[in-house]
């Protein structure tokens, strides 16, 4: 069919497919801009926008995207080959994509774009602020700051204040991504606003996955101002600095994938927390778990076993290499570490119930769940993600638990 079969291109169901129209089936073609920017716009769409319905032509019927076919749905396909498209026309199509994205654009979108970008400017000078003041230490600025510095230039991050290797003491390979924005805004004020923009992030996957739920984007908006006003993620944002402030975003956007069964996107955000420190095991098998229970058993298994095998490598390949032990936080674990607990557990579990009450461990977890209006109950199973995380938080020694300042990491 000639490209002039059809002069105007708005009819109803206009489908467009970036590969070669099927053998016996038929094909017209419309003005290649708009059919591409139907084509990005509408690709991925669980429910396509403006009455446009991707389709292909099989044998003259029409197949929808869930593959049912439909012959009474009139439509017009639109054989795409990128060798066919010109420079000027891919322009054009850009400027489409763009100008039609605009115009989707709603006001509490706006206003959660505008609140994030708050979040993220005063918590970065509040942080600054302290540092100036003195208010932050060596243990977790210092450190990390001559790290990051060290890989900007290319070079091993042996620490002095620790006398070791940065990767010895966590397996934290997500600081190479930093390291070439601190090249080039050489200040500790780059890692402070690095932490700033991820955890005000963190606020996305709650946005996104109320406003899928709610089909409010007013309640989205309202749950995501929630998570940034609770005292947990403040206090992470004002304690120093931690490659572990990327795990709320990086984490929420998995679960996110994992509930609209987004799996590209689930297994991106996937890979980026295994590049965020060698014990991130503790919440993503949990997560493989649900995944492999409630959405798709191949996904949940392999989760569970790519974080395993990533966190045995960097503790036993990468940790132990560099300083001589898979790990130095042993310390962290009471009754004398992972043996000693097990031991009182089976032989003195009155000690462990008597050291889960003391140092206001009982009255940490209220802190967690109150500022949420214990909105989890609703959605047990993905809460139940987070007890691995929580359960050696309030198990860990004292004076290195119960505090808002711990709770995100």
């Amino acid at each position: 069919m000639q490209n002039d079969a059809v002069s105007e291109p708005a009819e109803p169901h206009v489908a467009a497919t970036d590969e070669a129209t099927p053998a016996g089936g038929t094909a017209a073609a419309v003005d290649s801009a708009d059919a591409l920017a139907v084509d990005a716009l509408d690709a991925d769409a669980e429910t396509p926008s403006n009455g446009i319905r991707i389709a292909h032509v099989v044998e003259g019927a029409v197949a929808d995207s869930d593959g049912d076919e439909d012959a009474d749905t009139p439509a017009v396909v639109v054989d795409l080959q990128p060798e066919a498209v010109p420079a000027a026309t891919r322009l054009q199509w850009l400027a489409r994509v763009i100008a039609v994205r605009a115009q989707r654009i709603t006001p509490w979108q706006v206003a959660f774009a505008g609140i994030v970008t708050l979040y993220v400017a005063y918590f970065t000078q509040v942080t600054l602020e302290v540092h100036h003041g003195l208010g932050t230490s060596s243990y977790d600025v210092g450190l990390y700051e001559q790290g990051v510095y060290l890989l900007s230039h290319g070079k091993a991050p042996f620490v002095t204040l620790m006398g070791r290797n940065m990767f010895g003491d966590h397996a934290s390979f997500i600081l190479l991504a930093v390291a070439p924005i601190y090249r080039l805004f050489p200040t500790a004020g780059t890692l402070f606003f690095f932490q700033s923009l991820v955890i005000g992030l963190g606020s996305l996957p709650v946005f996104l996955a109320a406003r899928r739920r709610l089909q409010s984007e007013a309640m989205a908006l309202a749950l995501a101002v929630c998570f940034l006003l609770h005292p947990a993620v403040g206090w992470t944002n004002r304690e120093n600095f931690h490659p572990d402030c990327v795990l709320a975003l990086f984490v929420g956007m998995a679960i996110y994938g994992a509930l609209e069964r987004k799996w590209r996107l689930y297994w991106v955000f996937i890979i980026l927390t295994i590049l965020v420190k060698e014990d991130v095991s503790l919440v993503l098998v949990p997560l493989g778990v649900w995944v492999a229970m409630r959405r798709d058993l191949r996904y949940g298994v392999a989760t569970a076993c790519a974080t395993v095998g990533a966190t045995l490598v960097g503790m036993y390949a990468v940790m132990r290499s560099l300083i001589g032990v898979p790990t130095r936080n042993g310390w962290r674990i009471p009754f004398g570490g992972p043996s000693g607990l097990l031991e009182e557990v089976l032989e003195r579990p009155g000690n462990v119930i008597e050291h889960f009450r003391s140092d206001n461990r009982p009255f940490y977890l209220w802190q967690m769940t109150f500022p949420m209006a214990f909105a989890f109950l609703r959605r047990p199973g993905i809460a139940a993600i987070s007890l691995v995380v929580i359960a050696p938080t309030c198990s860990a020694r004292s004076g290195t638990s119960t505090t808002w300042s711990t709770t995100t990491r």
